[in-house]
């Protein structure tokens, strides 16, 4: 990964699948004093997902998404998969 872009979003929601079960998660905007990265303006979110010590492969799904001008819809992922084509 390359070009991070910050976006201004508050909050972001991920909606992953595992152990047979569906969780949604807030993650939460972080500021970096290292990249001049704040609230409102950063490309980091997190979250604390304990389940992940112990998952190795998930689903996920952010049910929508606006960077910068473009808004995105039902964005599917897998982990670690990704979803490129090799």
């Amino acid at each position: 990964m390359e070009d991070f872009i910050r976006i201004s979003a508050k909050v972001l929601v991920i909606v992953v699948e595992h152990e047979g079960r569906k969780d949604t998660h807030r993650l939460l905007p972080v500021a970096d004093a290292a990249t001049g990265e704040k609230v409102g303006d950063t490309c980091l979110f997190q979250t604390q997902a304990d389940w992940l010590k112990r998952e190795d492969h998930f689903k996920g799904v952010i049910p929508s998404l606006a960077i910068q001008d473009q808004k995105f819809q039902a964005v599917s992922f897998k982990f670690p998969e990704g979803n490129e084509k090799e």
